[in-house]
This record gives structure tokens, C-alpha cells and sequence, in this order.
């Protein structure tokens, strides 16, 4: 029997894939199943379909769990899904991208070794001592929340949006979220800054683009040196990929 798992997000054609996998192979006298699993029924949730093909009948009806070929879709899932989970050394993979290993954080060195000092930073890894906690220094322990939000609200996916929300969906705590817009700032703004000018020349219905802008200056940075692997790992984990 020759099974095949296939991961993407919703609307990209995941389930479909499986279904036509299957009917070729019907088609050329094999048997063959598909069928999908996915959580909330949404455009851009993770979906993951599976298919078999075999020469005689297929019985069992179980997601596959050891497939002989995975198709991973969307590359973003990378990061966010156990997307290799029970895959066979010798299994085949086929991931939807034109992106090298190491753009898309797979790195081509799959020793299982990996040197602290180039992942953390000399200064971070001169202090670790033998039994420190590696989740935490990896950033395996973080958790990452997913919200379901419908797609007429989009103002919630700023970073104040999606804090109010969650806020929200803990039972609304006293003083567990304030407004980023209405806390003071320390030291309070000044006219001392920079001067910033913004250029909307055909704003949509007659107003501005922006009516909140906020900027932070930083100084004594080298810009030809690597990120940081917890900034990497942070931008990896939202679905973007780092640039240095």
C-alpha cells in the first residue's frame, strides 16, 4: 500500500488534490481512498487530506499516521504544524516552494547537532551551565494562539486587536488589557522627535490612510549581521520569513 499525506490551508486545493490523486489511480485499475480532516471550516486554516493506493482492497479508514509521501502545500506550515510526524527516512517530500533550506528554516545540515553559540549568540551561550531548561533557550515552549476571526473584521489583526480579543475570549479581566492608545507614554511625547510626513494623495472616502502612527528610532545596530535566533524564530512562527 502506498499512502500519502498532503498538508495546506484551506482554499488551496488540498482536499481536491487527494480526491484526484485517487481517481487517477482508480483510473488505472488500482483501488484507492481519500478523505480530509481539518478544525474550523475557513479559508487559511491548516487542512491536511490523506490518500491510498493499493492492488487490492483497502479495509482500513484511519488518517495515515506513516505515510510513504508527504505534499506540503503551503510552506508557512512549516513552523506551525508537526508536519513530519511518523515520516520514513526513506519517504518522499514534496514541498511547494522555490526557497532554499535554509530561507525556510530547514537548514541542510540534518546531523541533529546544533551549536549553540552560532544559534544563541556567544553572550547568551557563554552563560548556560550543563542541565539548563532547552525548551525555553529553542523556543520550543512557546505556545502560539490562533484566533477565528471573520474576515469583515479585519481591524482586529493589529497587534491591539488581537490583544482586545483575546482579552475578550479570557472573560474580559479587570486590568489584564489596556489600550495602547490611551496609556501614557513615559517619558510623554514631545516635539523633539523627528518630524514624520505622511502622503496620501487619493485617500478612500475622502479620509487620511493613517490617523495613528508611532515610530522608535534605534541606534547602535550592525546592519550587516544576522538576526537574532528568537526574532527569526518569532517571524517563522507568524509566517514570515526573516531576512538576515
Amino acid at each position: 500500500m502506498f499512502q500519502v499525506r498532503i498538508h495546506g490551508r484551506g482554499g488551496q486545493g488540498v482536499v481536491t488534490a487527494a480526491e484526484l490523486l485517487s481517481v487517477a489511480a482508480f483510473d488505472e485499475g488500482s483501488h484507492a481512498q481519500a478523505f480530509p480532516t481539518f478544525g474550523s471550516e475557513r479559508t487559511g486554516a491548516p487542512v491536511v487530506a490523506f490518500c491510498r493506493i493499493d492492488d487490492k482492497p483497502i479495509r482500513t479508514r484511519e488518517p495515515i499516521s506513516e505515510p510513504d509521501a508527504l505534499i506540503i502545500q503551503d510552506p508557512t506550515l512549516l513552523h506551525q504544524v508537526e508536519l513530519f510526524a511518523g515520516l520514513d527516512p526513506d519517504a518522499y517530500i514534496l514541498l511547494n516552494s522555490e526557497r532554499s533550506f535554509d530561507e525556510l528554516g530547514l537548514g541542510e545540515d540534518h546531523s541533529g547537532i546544533i551549536v549553540l553559540t552560532d544559534y544563541l549568540g556567544e553572550s547568551v551561550a557563554a552563560g548556560l551551565t550543563p542541565g539548563d531548561d532547552a525548551l525555553a533557550l529553542l523556543g520550543l515552549g512557546e505556545q502560539v494562539l490562533e484566533l477565528n476571526i471573520t474576515p469583515d473584521r479585519g481591524y482586529c489583526f493589529s497587534m491591539r486587536g488581537i490583544a482586545r480579543e483575546y482579552w475578550h475570549s479570557q472573560g474580559s479581566p479587570a486590568g489584564a488589557f489596556r489600550d495602547p492608545g490611551v496609556v501614557p507614554t513615559n517619558p510623554p511625547a514631545n516635539l523633539d522627535g523627528y518630524a514624520v510626513h505622511l502622503t496620501d494623495a487619493a485617500p478612500i472616502d475622502g479620509a487620511p490612510g493613517c490617523d495613528r502612527y508611532v515610530a522608535r528610532i534605534v541606534r547602535g545596530i550592525d546592519p550587516s549581521a544576522s538576526s537574532p535566533a528568537w526574532m527569526r524564530t518569532r517571524l517563522t512562527q507568524a509566517g514570515m520569513r526573516p531576512i538576515s
